[in-house]
């Protein structure tokens, strides 16, 4: 008798997408889970969804899982070989203790870069022509002529050169932008195609003096924790606007919210915060210099379909015994 694959899928995909991933191999068994949304925070069961989700967990040989997977889902899941998770900055994780356990965890890395690339442009742009003033002078009833800004001969620097900081700084510079860069594990002299200086971390400072514009695209690591602290906002140009695509907790949030109120820096669009979601009373709400996005900017309608697309890929590679792609290294965190 051929062995069965028992899947656990631990949020809640379409009926079609269930089904394309149970048509890739006969031993697939979908197992019943009382999945939730993939964007869902609250991770509370009932006892019977508790029951069932442990029962899943137990048999499960592949388990594709988002945010609302903890450690404690995993105390009798013994026969789990692989995690999928399904985003790309894996930290959460981390903190849960699911990395480096017994089973490799991948994730959907490149999956999303282009949306939030377009995102990155679009706050580039949004700044750069005001729109947060116009927006404000709609709401104020006030007919006013503002000068504006060209993003064409401007500074892009992009503090993290992954797949979605490689496919904002070739978006920038197809408008005509410097685009600088820093990787974390640059080495001294190095060069890349898509930028005009690479970086390394060791240099920073001249990366954050020359920017008008500073994506931050990199993990959420020890390393990178307030990278964008006090001292690194006061390195910045006068007047550079920041774009937050990585996590809320790589820039202080108090100082940068002290360094808006000054006009230090210019402008921030933030698609993540700490914490998450937001307190209605936090200071950045009522920053007129700021746009708040809520976490949307990888959020594409087909984003779903692309994830099961990616996730089949690997489980292919998985059933003829080759290497998994987008492995997450424990070590580094990403």
């Amino acid at each position: 008798m051929t062995k069965p694959l028992p899947i656990a899928l631990t949020v809640k995909f379409s009926e079609e997408s269930s089904r394309k991933i149970a048509a890739i191999d006969p031993r697939i068994r979908m197992l019943s889970y009382p999945a939730r949304p993939i964007i869902a925070r609250n991770t509370e069961y009932s006892p019977q969804e508790r029951a069932q989700a442990d029962a899943a967990l137990a048999e499960a040989e592949i388990v594709i899982g988002a945010g609302n997977l903890s450690a404690r889902d995993f105390q009798n899941a013994g026969k789990v070989k692989w995690l999928q998770y399904l985003g790309q900055g894996v930290d959460g994780l981390a903190e849960k203790g699911l990395l480096g356990s017994r089973f490799p965890v991948t994730n959907l890395r490149g999956l999303a870069a282009v949306d939030i690339a377009e995102y990155c442009i679009a706050m580039m742009l949004a700044f750069a022509k005001r729109v947060p003033d116009y927006m404000g002078d709609r709401a104020a009833r006030n007919w006013k002529f503002r000068f504006l800004r060209t993003l064409h001969g401007s500074t892009c620097a992009v503090l993290g050169m992954g797949a979605i900081g490689r496919e904002t700084a070739r978006r920038a510079r197809a408008l005509g932008m410097r685009v600088t860069a820093m990787r974390l594990h640059a080495e001294p002299g190095a060069q890349d195609p898509d930028c005009d200086l690479m970086l390394p971390i060791a240099r920073m400072d001249e990366l954050l003096a020359g920017a008008d514009y500073l994506v931050l695209s990199v993990p959420l690591t020890d390393a990178t924790r307030h990278l964008i602290d006090a001292g690194a906002l006061d390195k910045l140009k006068d007047g550079a606007v920041i774009i937050n695509v990585a996590r809320g907790e790589v820039i202080d949030q108090r100082a940068l919210a002290t360094a808006l109120k000054s006009g230090k820096v210019g402008g921030a669009a933030l698609d993540v915060a700490t914490p998450e979601p937001l307190p209605p009373d936090d200071e950045l709400w009522s920053l007129p210099n700021v746009i708040l996005t809520g976490h949307s900017a990888a959020a594409a309608r087909d984003y779903e379909q692309r994830a099961v697309e990616m996730f089949i890929v690997n489980l292919r590679r998985y059933l003829s015994g080759a290497p998994l792609h987008n492995v997450v290294d424990p070590g580094q965190g990403y």
